[in-house]
């Protein structure tokens, strides 16, 4: 071997490292607001489904115990962003606030605004909407829900069929409102 000779060395510089990180801060920067767009828009997607969900549990519990269901909302009047909605297969006037109060077959059924951050509950006509056992017929109703500039219909007409739309073409799952 000889002296004064010295071997390469692999690795990154200083100010490579530097513009690395700088490149990825800017890249980061730039994406951040669609991701949380997309997050928003799942969101209210997600909340979409459970109420799809939780309709259909309803007509199907109605017609195993040929009962009529109540699917209950409630909103805090100060606060449009503190809501809950519960079904019960005795009380149309249960409160899904309070533990065990909205029960189907002594199990409590409920979706309620803890789960859905900053989600909006906007407006709302039929409450409670009663689901008879003879095809999940009801009281029509419809509920609004919303996230920023975002937001979702759920529409129950009278013949027992939930529709699930968006008012401003905002949810990538679900169609425009008529």
């Amino acid at each position: 071997m000889r002296k004064g000779t010295s071997l390469l060395q692999g690795g990154f510089s200083l100010i490579e490292l530097v513009i690395v990180v700088i490149l990825l801060t800017i890249s980061l920067t730039l994406a951040a607001p669609s991701f949380q767009d997309t997050i928003e828009r799942q969101r209210l997607n997600g909340l979409g489904d459970n109420l799809h969900f939780l309709f259909k549990l309803a007509k199907s519990q109605a017609a195993k115990q040929n009962t009529m269901i109540y699917a209950v909302y409630q909103i805090d009047s100060q606060n449009s962003q503190q809501w809950c909605v519960g079904l019960s297969d005795s009380d149309p006037k249960c409160n899904c606030n309070l533990a065990d109060s909205c029960l189907v077959e002594n199990n409590q059924r409920i979706i309620n605004s803890a789960a859905y951050h900053q989600v909006s509950l906007d407006s709302l006509t039929g409450n409670p909407v009663s689901i008879r056992p003879d095809r999940g017929r009801s009281t029509a109703s419809t509920v609004n829900f919303s996230l920023h500039n975002k937001d979702i219909r759920l529409i129950r007409a009278t013949m027992g069929r939930d529709r699930i739309c968006s008012p401003t073409n905002t949810s990538l799952r679900y169609p425009v409102c008529p």
